[in-house]
């Protein structure tokens, strides 16, 4: 299967940029946008939206958390290092 190259997905004055991938799902950050509710948009392989909003977003703290992750964007390493962390902490 050929994956997409596809960067950056504009919708509405949104837009979200790549950000995470799983063997499964590639996740689109909007990393202007705060509220959680609005700032993840998750697809599968083939480019089709699975879901967005507070379900995508708490899928990728998900993936994250469990590690099933196979590439993370520049930016969105600093999510990983928290979501890391406080996995650390709940342990300890």
């Amino acid at each position: 299967m050929k994956l997409s190259n596809k960067r950056i997905i504009k919708v509405d004055s949104n837009k979200f940029e790549r950000a995470l991938e799983t063997p499964r799902h590639i996740y689109f950050v909007d990393f202007s946008e705060g509220d959680n509710t609005k700032n993840v948009r998750v697809y599968n392989r083939e480019m089709k939206l699975v879901t967005d909003g507070h379900l995508a977003g708490v899928g990728i703290l998900e993936d994250i958390k469990d590690e099933i992750y196979s590439w993370v964007s520049p930016k969105a390493k600093k999510l990983v290092e928290l979501v890391k962390k406080a996995k650390e902490d709940e342990l300890s």
